[in-house]
């Protein structure tokens, strides 16, 4: 388990209840895999380290983005570049330029050019192969690969060698995960509903308004004792500067 306070430390530990390690200082963002830790540092440097007590290995400068998946490490430099290796201490690999994004799961690697192409590829030699154009977001979890166009439009195939399928249109957001379900909100009344086994369908999910929402709040307000306290202390006070501005109710 991992967390990164907001003055930039990176806490972690090993379960839900061991105690808190102190990792680096002045982190930008991370990445956890198995019990390996790899950090982006707020001036562009990458380091990792194999478990939370391990030394840290300085591996790359000029960073703006960093990816760990098993023993797969991976580094978006600020230039557009992408580069990754197998293992923390193997050796660089460059795979790409002009790249905007890119998504490592498994063997598989995926990218988003700033052109809005996605291409992959298998293994760090393997051969890259257009996916798809005009995309803004690309997604790769395991052998399942996803992209949402430009025009709000969600695909997805499973194998890269597969068929696009078309999931959804009008999306902001989405999230891949194994074959788990997913509700990709479309718009502020429908859905796209799908499920392991069930055929995508699209469900009835208008968002409520405002009113509605501080209606809800609202029926589960309980007595503010700390509210009442303070405003029976500032009415004493009151009472106590000018004893005929408030009237007491019996």
């Amino acid at each position: 388990v991992g967390a990164l306070l907001a003055d930039g430390t990176l806490v972690a530990r090993d379960g839900f209840t061991g105690p808190w390690v102190t990792q680096a200082g002045s982190v930008a963002t991370a990445a956890f895999a198995g019990g390996s830790i790899a950090v982006l540092s707020t001036d562009g440097t990458v380091s990792a380290r194999s478990d939370l007590t391990a030394a840290w290995i300085g591996e790359t400068t000029n960073a703006a983005e960093v990816y760990l998946d098993g023993i797969r490490l991976g580094v978006l430099r600020t230039d557009g570049t992408l580069i990754a290796k197998d293992g923390l201490t193997g050796s660089w690999v460059t795979e790409l330029g002009g790249v905007a994004a890119a998504a490592f799961s498994g063997d598989n690697l995926a990218v988003l050019l700033t052109d809005g192409t996605v291409k992959t590829k298998t293994g760090l030699s393997g051969v890259w192969v257009t996916q798809t154009t005009n995309a803004t977001q690309v997604f790769l979890d395991g052998n399942r690969l996803g992209a949402l166009l430009g025009n709000g439009t969600l695909v997805a195939k499973d194998g890269l060698a597969g068929s696009w399928v078309t999931q959804a249109t009008t999306v902001a957001v989405a999230a891949f995960a194994g074959d788990n379900l997913a509700i990709i909100r479309t718009d502020g009344t429908m859905a796209a509903f799908s499920a392991p086994g069930l055929p995508r369908r699209l469900v009835a999910l208008p968002r409520r308004d405002i009113n509605a929402l501080i209606t809800e709040e609202l029926r589960r307000l309980d007595e503010d004792a700390a509210y009442s306290a303070t405003m029976a202390r500032l009415a004493g006070r009151w009472r106590a500067n000018d004893p005929g501005s408030v009237e007491e109710t019996p």
